[in-house]
């Protein structure tokens, strides 16, 4: 998920991370997540880096699950977050040439 690190803290003796994101308007928010892990991230020539991974609630259509996601700064990237297969598992029909088929409907 497209996300600035503003600062990593402990609180109550666990990790936790408060970092930018833009919300559904465009409005910059900060958030404090705690940490759940973090996940090392191999790139092709060039040195591997470690992300931290929180959990975070997604609704896509009407299927709202709380998903770990890891945060990085994917301003370069065409798309600020991508779901992935845990995500998708038995909800889902992905087609591959379609993009923003659905909007969110949660509640």
């Amino acid at each position: 998920m497209n996300a600035k690190i503003i600062k990593k803290f402990t609180r109550d003796g666990k990790k936790w991370v408060r970092f930018r994101v833009k919300d559904k308007r465009g409005q910059e928010v900060i958030l404090e997540k705690k940490i759940e892990r973090y996940v090392k991230i191999k790139r092709k020539l060039i040195f591997s880096i470690k992300r931290p991974v929180i959990k975070l609630g997604i609704c896509l259509g009407k299927v709202f699950r709380e998903q770990e996601v890891n945060l990085a700064d994917r301003k370069n990237f065409l798309y600020p977050m991508l779901i992935g297969r845990n995500y998708l598992k038995g909800y889902f029909l992905v087609d591959s040439e379609l993009t923003f088929t659905t909007k969110p409907l949660c509640k």
